[in-house]
């Protein structure tokens, strides 16, 4: 492995253009060039689904294609799925590059088949583990689907049958 190319430069701590006690959030950068600010949805539910991370290196193929974890904003995905007109239980909800597993603890709000996460990384798939365990244990199955995280590359993915 090379050192001082341009992956080193961007794995070094680097200054923040502001202070850290105020004027903005704290972010710290570490390896794989990630950032980590604490989003409310993780305080409120005691998980950790927040922080920006880039270059997350598994050895897989499929790394050329990795371009980062940031969670879903919960907000934008319950807007979305507040406007749907489905029955749910008719549906599995597959979430392609699930990272830490945001979007399936939001989607445990509906009355989901099943809901399932695929991710390549298996640095997030254990953190998404871990999170799902933390929130059905401490805020209940939701509406009872159960929820799972799948280490792997989603394009050698078995889909379920069915919507």
């Amino acid at each position: 492995m090379r050192t001082g190319g341009w992956r080193d430069q961007l794995n070094r701590k680097i200054p923040l253009p502001w202070p850290s006690k105020k004027g903005g959030p704290r972010l710290e950068q570490s390896e794989y060039r990630s950032y980590r600010a604490v989003h409310p949805f993780d305080e409120r539910f005691d998980v950790e689904t927040s922080g920006l991370a880039y270059d997350l290196p598994t050895g897989h193929e499929s790394d050329a294609y990795n371009n980062g974890y940031f969670g879903v904003a919960p907000s934008i995905f319950l807007s979305i799925f507040e406007q749907l007109d489905l029955d749910y239980r008719d549906f599995t909800f597959v979430d392609a590059g699930s990272g830490k597993g945001r979007a399936l603890l939001l989607a445990a709000g509906y009355p989901f088949r099943e809901i399932v996460g695929i991710e390549l990384s298996p640095a997030l798939d254990r953190i998404a583990r871990s999170n799902i365990a933390r929130y059905l244990s401490r805020h209940g199955r939701g509406n009872g689907a159960p929820v799972s995280s799948v280490q792997g590359d989603v394009a050698e993915y078995r889909w379920p049958s069915g919507p």
